[in-house]
């Protein structure tokens, strides 16, 4: 009695905790369930009325993904300033086989939502929750904006399709209240993004740039020690982490060193210039890839300096069809915009993140 006793207790703990938590099983675009996006979106989150065809190519879509009972949107973690509630009417259809995310990009919204779009979630009031500023991205999924299906969504699109998510954004007057959506940016000539702090002071700065197919220089990482006569080492990893660098307190590795530059090189000048630290040409099979760049600096009395970090998203060069995208249209002052009639006005490299339950 005394195990079936437990065993009781414990599921109905598991189901109390379960009734209280919000989770999502995978994100669209992949890869962001507990990580934050590059960027962020604003139309139909912040600008409204309004429309928005978000198309995720299919790399970005997890085999996972089979059957969907709805999406959650996550407020942007490096927002300036807090959420602010509001409620807005949503209309929210899907759609996976004949997906059109290549550029070029047309106003008509039918050229690039396929042959199978279906309303999964009928116009119906949403609510945006009111979100305090982020001291540590990304917020937790109970702190997003929840899109709940009439009835599961059942993926039929091959491995090789695209998804298109088309919401519409009503409400009855034109609004313009303080909410972005957390969002990946993809661009042509790589996207760089700063990753934790540098120590022992928050400007000691770490860059990376070059990242794309065909630049000039190659990818190239440098930085600032805010001393000269530092030896600086750089090193690049695939995985974020925060490992505390013992014996330097608010020191920290933001990445696993899985590739250490050949080069130590010693800092100049006051601001403690590294110089460049190349890393070679960009090559084809880099593209889409996303690294992370850092450095870490010895003074000569063997104390640790460790830079901020870079992600770095590798871009497919001048050339490159760019295959994520959001069309979107929205009101704004005295311009109208009707979710229904109105065609694409706009459209971005930024997607806003799903979280798909």
């Amino acid at each position: 009695m005394k195990k079936l006793s437990l065993l009781t207790a414990i599921i109905i703990l598991a189901g109390s905790a379960t009734s209280q938590t919000v989770t999502v099983y995978e994100t669209l675009p992949a890869g962001y369930k507990a990580k934050e996006a590059n960027s962020s979106h604003h139309p139909g989150w912040r600008y409204t009325n309004a429309r928005s065809l978000t198309l995720i190519n299919p790399r970005s879509v997890a085999s996972r993904i089979k059957v969907v009972k709805g999406l959650r949107v996550r407020p942007n973690g490096t927002s300036y300033s807090p959420m602010v509630a509001r409620t807005v009417s949503i209309e929210v259809a899907m759609s996976d086989k004949g997906v059109v995310t290549v550029e070029p990009y047309y106003k008509s919204w039918s050229k690039h939502y396929g042959t199978n779009r279906t309303i999964v979630m009928v116009k119906k009031t949403i609510n945006y929750p009111a979100v305090a500023k982020m001291a540590s991205p990304p917020h937790p999924w109970n702190k997003s904006i929840d899109l709940p299906f009439d009835k599961p969504w059942i993926r039929t699109g091959a491995a090789t399709d695209g998804i298109c998510i088309d919401c519409k954004f009503f409400t009855t007057t034109t609004e313009s209240k303080y909410w972005y959506a957390d969002a990946d940016y993809i661009s042509k000539f790589g996207f760089g993004y700063t990753i934790g702090t540098g120590c022992p002071t928050t400007i000691h700065y770490g860059y990376a740039g070059g990242g794309y197919l065909g630049s000039s220089t190659g990818f190239y990482s440098y930085g600032y020690t805010r001393a000269a006569g530092d030896f600086a080492l750089a090193f690049l990893g695939m995985k974020q982490v925060k490992i505390p660098i013992p014996g330097f307190p608010g020191c920290h590795l933001w990445t696993i060193p899985a590739l250490f530059h050949p080069q130590v090189m010693k800092t100049s000048g006051t601001s403690g210039y590294t110089g460049r630290f190349y890393w070679g040409a960009v090559q084809p099979s880099w593209v889409g890839a996303k690294v992370i760049s850092q450095i870490v600096a010895f003074t000569t009395t063997a104390k640790v300096k460790a830079l901020r970090a870079n992600g770095y998203q590798i871009g497919g060069g001048r050339n490159a069809k760019q295959d994520q995208a959001t069309l979107y249209g929205y009101a704004f002052g005295t311009r109208p915009f009707n979710p229904d009639t109105s065609g694409a006005v706009y459209y971005s490299p930024a997607v806003a993140i799903f979280g798909v339950y």
